[in-house]
């Protein structure tokens, strides 16, 4: 190397060397100081990210397991309220006994009704301040509404824990619990289990070309704010179409079930689109129900506000929806059962089968609709809600606030709002109908306030070989015939009880019980919702019981023993949420646990090798500081040259 003082190029290069390992000495150092391989996205971006994400999921889960545990302590505390309950009965009933024997005189009785009436005094103190942190819990603010209570004394246990997100493509489910539709899906889900809770992973999203089947029979299956329809399509719901088929068979519901017994939940809004969509594999689609009763079905709304549609879309010209959004496939012989109830809306059409009950040509048993604020039914040539063009059906049943019943402007229809086709010999049993407010109109003929029509050849609003019993007022305003109305799945109807934005405005009296909620998962839909009922004297039946005269000590040993049943019911359900929540907290910790393990995995530094590396940089460092003062004592031997 020539002999230059300008540039001196050696300690230029060692200057380079040196700071490359004064950084890598700095990251060792910050890796063995904080224990951790990736301090930053810069150490590595994808492990940082999912590690990252890792972290999120268990800071969630603990925090659910903080919940659960809380909830579980709150729920013991109204437990320990109702068993003082309990105990206080217990001795009511005793004294009601005692004053119930007529070797004691008036003077006796009085003075046991004394004791009685301290002991009323006592529950009703411990129902209106028993709480938790403040939370008042035996005062009936967390109370039930009537169908959620109806739901449970069916003995349906909804699904809880941890959220298994399923893959891709068809898949098959053979252990109880909650799963998960990832963005995207297609493919037939078929569950071998009890009791399964399918939700979706973006509630706005609509899943083309899915298919559910549940091989059990007695299947407990939960829908929670799912949008499905059987084909491929757009993202279009009135337009949903396309080429995807999930079997490419004749058996393509959304959702089926077999056997007898079984329970579909709906919880927060599930749409459900079938028929044949606009695409070209009409012809399979057509002739399917949305949701297949199989042997007996019973439908529940979960929640105070669950809203299920089902819609049999019609394609067009020449495709012709056949069989029932809710019940039989077209041409299918059945004597199943169907019941819906506690839903806040039902809204259901097909265009030759049974919106709800039996689809074109086929047969089914009863219909039974209760609870329900509002129906939304609509057809062609077949029936709202009873048996479709030729088919046949048993009783139908029907109580909701508001009912709305519609039939389609085709010149050859004659479909029915409610009972059976007039078309090809169709036949339904009695039908009985309990509403505020009824709207049935047809093509032609006007449902006028007070009356139904019923004509075979311009469509009917009831028709059936059973008679009808309506108690209920119909309406049609302006007494408008069917062809004022354009859109057959938009029901235009105004019955002074909605506001400007068409928001349903309620009566005197309405309200709405949604219970506690204990969120106890990572997504917004995982939470278990607890109801305790009011435990006061009133609501037990017994802040008017007396122990004189003879006859009425006897009565209140009746009184007694319906509060003490009922007490022991909200007290066994107590019960019943803490064993939840328990084994809810167990499978957290699994998961937590798990989710730890991974996150370490990625995350954290071995530090064997990690001193080591900084061992080395430490050394290299030390080295490249000592060759730099050597290269810069190189310039210095130019200076022999001009003292020579």
């Amino acid at each position: 190397m020539s002999m230059v003082i300008k540039n001196n190029m050696a300690a230029q290069l060692v200057l380079g060397e040196l700071n490359k390992n004064n950084k890598d000495l700095s990251k060792s150092l910050a890796k063995v100081s904080s224990g951790m391989r990736y301090i930053s996205a810069q150490d590595g971006a994808s492990e940082y990210s999912i590690s990252e994400k890792m972290r999120v999921r268990l800071r969630g889960l603990n925090q659910d397991i903080v919940n659960s545990q809380t909830g579980a302590n709150l729920v013991r505390t109204a437990e320990g309220g109702i068993q003082e309950i309990i105990d206080n009965l217990r001795e009511m009933k005793a004294l009601a006994i005692n004053a119930a024997n007529d070797h004691n005189s008036d003077v006796d009785r009085q003075i046991i009704q004394k004791e009685q009436d301290s002991r009323l005094a006592v529950i009703n103190e411990i129902a209106a301040t028993t709480n938790y942190n403040g939370r008042l819990l035996l005062n009936g603010s967390l109370r039930q509404p009537a169908e959620a209570m109806e739901n449970e004394v069916g003995g349906i246990t909804e699904p809880t824990g941890v959220t298994v997100m399923m893959t891709t493509g068809d898949y098959t489910i053979s252990q109880d619990g909650v799963y998960m539709m990832p963005q995207n899906y297609k493919g037939r889900i078929t569950i071998n289990a009890a009791n399964v809770k399918i939700v979706q992973e973006n509630s706005t999203d609509i899943h083309y070309g899915v298919a559910i089947e549940c091989t059990q029979p007695g299947a407990n299956l939960w829908l929670d704010d799912v949008k499905i329809t059987n084909a491929g399509g757009t993202t279009d719901l009135s337009e949903a179409h396309g080429l995807y088929d999930v079997t490419g068979q004749k058996n393509n519901n959304i959702v089926k079930f077999t056997g007898t017994g079984n329970h579909l939940s709906i919880r927060n809004e599930v749409i459900l689109l079938g028929g044949d969509n606009g695409d070209e594999n009409y012809s399979i689609r057509d002739y399917v129900a949305i949701i297949h009763a199989g042997g007996g079905l019973a439908i529940h709304g979960a929640d105070e506000d669950s809203k299920l549609s089902a819609i049999m879309m019609d394609g067009g010209s020449g495709r012709n929806t056949r069989a029932a959004a809710i019940g039989t496939d077209a041409s299918e012989k059945s004597n199943a059962n169907l019941e819906i109830s506690g839903l806040s809306y039902l809204e259901a059409w097909s265009e030759w089968g049974a919106a709800i009950g039996a689809g074109a040509g086929s047969s089914f048993g009863n219909i039974t609709i209760k609870n329900v604020d509002e129906i939304r039914v609509g057809t062609c040539h077949g029936a709202g809600v009873g048996a479709g063009w030729g088919a046949s059906c048993g009783n139908i049943a029907i109580s909701a606030h508001k009912i709305y019943g519609k039939i389609t402007t085709d010149s050859n229809g004659r479909g029915v709002s409610i009972g059976h086709s007039t078309l090809d010999g169709a036949s339904s049993g009695t039908v009985a109908i309990t509403a505020n407010y009824i709207f049935l109109a047809t093509k032609e003929a006007t449902a006028s306030k007070g009356s139904f029509s019923a004509g075979n050849c311009s469509g009917a609003t009831i028709w059936t070989d059973g008679g009808a019993t309506v108690n209920g007022e119909a309406f049609n305003l302006d007494g408008r015939s069917y062809s004022s109305y354009t859109n057959r799945y938009v029901y235009e109807y105004d019955d002074g009880t909605v506001d400007e934005n068409g928001v349903y405005l309620g009566e005197a009296g309405d309200e709405e019980y949604p219970g506690l909620i204990i969120h106890t998962g990572t997504k917004a839909n995982e939470n278990l919702r607890i109801f305790i009922n009011s435990m006061d004297t009133d609501t037990m039946g017994i802040s008017d019981i007396q122990m004189d005269p003879l006859e009425r000590a006897l009565e209140a040993l009746s009184k007694l023993d319906d509060a003490l049943e009922y007490s022991l019911n909200e007290n066994t359900r107590m019960g019943a949420y803490q064993t939840r929540l328990s084994f809810v907290i167990d499978n957290l910790t699994v998961a937590s646990e798990s989710t730890q393990a991974s996150e370490s995995v990625i995350r954290d530094a071995n530090m064997a090798k990690e001193i080591t590396a900084y061992t080395k940089n430490n050394v290299l460092t030390q080295s490249a500081q000592a060759m730099l003062a050597q290269a810069n004592q190189n310039s210095s031997s130019v200076l022999s040259l001009l003292q020579g």
